[in-house]
């Protein structure tokens, strides 16, 4: 008798398998077939953008930071050609080293960037990799400016390759502060969430 109860028993859970397995595959069949643009591209950027920013700020700053040690040689070439602008009145009278100094930091402070971007796990931690964005782009911009108003007419294309590179490397690092911003917004709403629970 008690044998026929567990044969029952046993019936009953394998039917319970079967319909489990077929809601299992009716359910991929469902997300497979029913937005084919659920896994686009598109969708995998927005994702990338507003569900996980910190991934993507981490991804631009390391592709800057290693791109700009990489290709190191472009602005030392430019910085080599620039003489100090020794036109009277002119404040600008900073030599090749002194520009390489700012050239220096502003590629050690990427590495720190890169740096900071791995640490990112709170609210604390992303103002510190913002805050160390800003000074790369301060050391940047200081960079781009003494190699604007200190020159020669050797070189001009070597400078404008600098400019350009450094720039771009500027514009990334910009962006990353923005992603950085949005990363903040979604620790604040968490934040709030915790606390009203």
């Amino acid at each position: 008798m008690n044998d026929d109860k567990n044969i029952d028993q046993a019936v009953d859970l394998s039917g319970i398998d079967i319909e489990a397995n077929n809601q299992d595959s009716d359910l991929g069949y469902q997300l497979t077939n029913s937005d084919e643009n659920q896994y686009s591209i598109w969708n995998r950027i927005k994702y990338s953008i507003f569900e996980a920013p910190k991934r993507l700020a981490f991804a631009l700053v390391m592709f800057c930071g290693l791109l700009q040690l990489a290709f190191v040689n472009i602005h030392i070439s430019a910085i080599v050609t620039v003489l100090p602008n020794e036109a009277p009145g002119s404040h600008h009278l900073i030599s090749s080293s002194g520009i390489g100094m700012f050239m220096f930091f502003f590629i050690l402070m990427g590495l720190v960037a890169i740096f900071a971007a791995t640490r990112v796990v709170d609210f604390a931690s992303t103002i510190f990799a913002i805050v160390t964005n800003v000074v790369v782009i301060a050391f940047g911009g200081w960079f781009q400016l003494q190699m604007l108003t200190n020159g020669a007419a050797r070189g001009a294309e070597l400078r404008l390759n600098s400019l350009i590179f450094a720039a771009i490397g500027i514009l990334i690092y910009i962006a990353a502060i923005v992603v950085y911003c949005l990363q903040l917004v979604k620790y604040r709403k968490q934040r709030g969430t915790n606390n009203e629970v």
